[in-house]
């Protein structure tokens, strides 16, 4: 979840014209476009707001569908947000707005024209009188209050965010920028004020290494962190696997609170060069190297290593493992580039310093991938993959494992994006505007919800007007569902249940992601049909279906 205070926006599927192209620099073009669909507009009789971009970091989302038509590509409008369809030929790249002027109706995008995605490509030859079609921003970050300077890191493709921030000042503080260039061609002119500085840096901008030399030679320059005030705020953004050692050295070495910093990969190399936004360190490729590095993580034989070599006799000590067996462990880990002659290599210390890979491997999310090898036997009748491999149901193996409990309050904190037609559905129900306490929140997402609503509701299990369960119901067996059912009717006679309807296709296959969900709890998201099944069992009478976006549906239960 995001450690910063966030504006969030309606999602609205925007078509836009090309107004003027011009080349920035011989590396990066600047693309103007602009239309009605800028200001509020109608379309397919909904009122769609108006967009808004007030932070300087905010990013659009371009859809593509290269050699496919792309009106099939486009997501869903909803009254107050989008649906992802499945298209496989759709291509998503974001872009952060460089300027924009709502009165004129116009928004600049910058795009670097070094490799060969789909925006870059669309870039090139972008001329006016063209369309795009484009989503968001979801959200705008809000910088902390009390910051008393700023560090600005990126590369590039960072350049439009760094710009605007110098051009708007949204703290009025100093401001500092390192960035990195391939290409002396790539500079430009900042608007600096007394008190701020910008350095160039030539360099690799996928060198994580050197780019932490560079922002340690940078930050020595202006005399220390502690130059920047008490309270200094760190941004960040470039090649994703470069930025793992300065998040490190942010909050490890200078002890940095995530408050305190947003570091963002961009893009990732290998995908469109510089183009898509990046996803963290790629996980192996073979069942067996995932099956591999997954032990060595168990273990603790990467992260002994991250401290420092060891020979495998002595790396077995440590780890508590046979040596023998773990020899060939470490010949597997070395034939997939993790690790050399009993030390880490960058990439496996990518991978131990990415939170968001190691959970790839051996989190929530690996624990379901593993539960797949009893699916044979649980499609034959035997219970549920989940149950079968842990003895136990997904809800209630989760709450007896804290760390896993914490990782599905992170995936809760999601809601937040949809709270615009959350709190529509909410405001439906009687108590909503009733003093605190007439309104229950109960489910894993419940205090997400209780944020939103402030005093008007209480994560209580009392006797109230209305009750709102939050996020639990997908998380249950078809048995384990009608029982929190029948719960929520001793708690009020009316209902709303928030829960996963459908996978969200803009994640990868909707289909591989059903699958996962039948291995857990034994069924797909339930749609409104499979939930009036579930809630007449459970003596509720009909079922009101609101859709949210993203898969995510608000279901209104209402007495026999």
């Amino acid at each position: 979840m995001s450690q910063h205070e966030l504006l969030i926006h309606p999602l609205v599927l925007r078509t836009l014209e090309v107004l003027e192209v011009r080349e920035v620099t011989p590396r990066m073009r600047r693309v103007r476009l602009g239309g009605p669909e800028l200001r509020r507009f109608r379309r397919d009789g909904l009122d769609l707001a108006g967009f808004t971009a007030p932070g300087f970091d905010d990013h659009v989302k371009l859809i593509f569908a290269p050699g496919a038509d792309l009106a099939a590509a486009l997501p869903r409008q909803l009254a107050d947000g989008i649906e992802w369809t499945d298209a496989p030929e759709r291509e998503c790249r974001d872009y952060t707005p460089r300027a924009l002027d709502l009165d004129e109706g116009w928004m600049d995008l910058d795009v670097v024209l070094h490799g060969d995605g789909p925006a870059a490509t669309w870039a090139a030859h972008a001329a006016p009188g063209e369309q795009v079609a484009l989503v968001g921003p979801k959200s705008s970050m809000v910088l902390p209050a009390g910051t008393t300077g700023v560090l600005l890191v990126g590369d590039e493709t960072a350049l439009p965010a760094i710009g605007r921030y110098f051009d708007e000042r949204p703290l009025p503080v100093p401001a500092h920028a390192l960035v990195v260039i391939e290409d002396p061609a790539a500079r430009q002119e900042l608007a600096l004020r007394e008190g701020d500085s910008v350095r160039f840096v030539r360099q690799d901008p996928a060198d994580g290494e050197a780019l932490l030399d560079a922002v340690r030679a940078r930050v020595a320059e202006l005399g220390g962190i502690a130059a920047l005030g008490a309270r200094p705020f760190v941004w960040a953004a470039g090649e994703s696997r470069a930025l793992l050692p300065l998040r490190r050295w942010a909050t490890r070495e200078n002890a940095l609170p995530r408050t305190q910093l947003a570091i963002t990969g961009y893009w990732t190399v290998g995908a469109d060069e510089g183009d898509a936004e990046g996803t963290g360190a790629a996980t192996p490729p073979s069942p067996v190297a995932w099956f591999a590095v997954r032990a060595a993580l168990e273990l603790g034989v990467l992260d002994a290593l991250r401290e420092r070599p060891a020979r495998a006799e002595d790396l077995a000590a440590q780890v508590g493992a046979d040596a023998r067996q773990l020899a060939v462990l470490l010949d597997v880990l070395q034939e997939q580039g993790l690790v050399e002659d009993g030390a880490l290599t960058a990439r496996g210390r990518e991978l131990v310093d990415d939170e968001h890979a190691r959970e790839q491997l051996e989190g929530l999310d690996a624990e379901r991938l593993v539960a797949l090898a009893e699916l044979p036997q649980a499609l034959r009748g035997g219970g549920t993959a989940w149950r079968r491999r842990n003895g136990r149901s997904f809800a209630e193996t989760l709450r007896g494992t804290p760390a896993w409990e914490e990782e599905v309050a992170e995936e809760a904190g999601s809601l937040r994006y949809l709270q615009h037609g959350l709190l529509r559905a909410l405001d439906s129900l009687p108590g909503a505007s009733s003093p605190q306490g007439r309104l229950a929140l109960v489910g894993r997402g419940a205090p997400v919800v209780a944020d939103m609503l402030g005093d008007r509701a209480a994560l209580t299990t009392g006797p109230a007007e209305a009750v709102v369960s939050v996020l639990e119901l997908h998380l249950l067996e078809d048995e384990e569902a009608v029982a929190h059912l029948r719960e929520l009717r001793a708690v009020a006679p009316e209902a709303l249940v928030v829960a996963a309807a459908r996978p969200d296709a803009l994640g990868g296959s909707a289909a591989a992601r059903a699958l996962l969900d039948v291995a857990v709890t034994g069924a797909a998201p339930r749609d409104g049909r499979a939930v009036e099944l579930l809630a007449r069992r459970a003596g509720w009478g009909g079922v009101g279906t609101s859709e949210l976006g993203w898969g995510m549906c608000a279901f209104r239960l209402l007495p026999a």
